[in-house]
């Protein structure tokens, strides 16, 4: 089990014991993995900029508060839902939060202030009071005894070293990791699958190190091992597109003339006059 799969595995048990929905964050917010899917009410305020804004600004309110804390902090968005973010360390420093909420309190003024909150940002009213009533309800002592159990699961995390703060060399091994399977098709899901972060942390953390995407650095290191394999006129191009990652010559040739100013059949062609010059 890789250690993503096992990260989401806390998390569905977690769930399981709750009803909560969990997500285990990086320290830049973005989501490493959740479980379930977001509840249908968020994904419909999420549909507004506005109300998505909102929600955000509440969020990272409390990431802050639970970072003050050192520890376990509740609190109720602007629409009324609660929600419980602990902290996450490695070495005493602060790596990601583990999330934990969507839900409403038992209280019979919860839907109804809900809904009040909520009205102005979503046009289909009879829809939005759908998505209300399929939220969750708990009392106040399950959401106290669940947010200690996601507490202890996050001191769980933390020392086992589980969510790990990007080290100096993490942008080297994002490089080396490009280097060997840059043959291979590589997406950033599949990095975040490799070094179980978010595609924030691997784009940024890249980014500012070598002042290039990860994108543009995999393609320009393919066109590099092009320029090289070329040289062997034996190898149709379709092949060697093949050979560097490229799963469509077009492309290829399109990336290649882009980078080189020239075509992968006219730089072909350059060497081949080149070699006969020299004979």
């Amino acid at each position: 089990m890789s250690q993503k799969e096992e990260l989401l595995d806390i998390l569905k048990q977690l769930y399981t014991v709750s009803g909560f929905r969990m997500t285990l964050m990086d320290s830049n917010y973005q989501t490493i993995c959740s479980y379930p899917e977001q509840t249908a009410f968020c994904k419909l305020l999420h549909r507004n900029p506005k109300a998505c804004e909102i929600c955000l600004q509440y969020d990272h309110i409390g990431f802050k508060e639970a970072e003050k804390l050192g520890g376990l902090y509740v609190y109720q968005c602007h629409f009324g839902l609660y929600e419980a973010i602990s902290p996450l360390y490695y070495c005493g420093k602060l790596t990601g939060y583990l999330m934990m909420g969507q839900t409403l309190s038992n209280s019979k003024f919860d839907r109804e202030y809900t809904y009040q909150k909520s009205e102005q940002f979503v046009e289909d009213k009879a829809y939005l009071k759908e998505t209300i009533e399929q939220l969750t309800m708990h009392t106040q002592e399950k959401l106290t005894a669940c947010s200690a159990i996601m507490e202890i699961c996050a001191s769980y995390i933390t020392f086992t070293h589980q969510v790990e703060s990007p080290s100096p060399d993490f942008p080297l091994a994002i490089k080396e990791y490009i280097h060997y399977y840059y043959y291979r098709p590589i997406l950033l899901e599949d990095l975040c699958e490799h070094f179980s972060c978010s595609k924030a942390t691997i784009t940024n953390t890249f980014k500012k190190a070598y002042g290039i995407s990860v994108r543009q650095y995999l393609i320009e290191y393919r066109l590099k091992h092009a320029q090289i394999f070329l040289k062997d006129v034996q190898v149709p191009i379709k092949e060697i597109a093949n050979q560097c990652g490229f799963s469509d010559q077009n492309y290829f040739t399109k990336a290649f003339t882009k980078t080189f100013k020239i075509s992968p059949t006219g730089y072909r062609n350059q060497l081949m006059k080149i070699s006969n010059k020299m004979e």
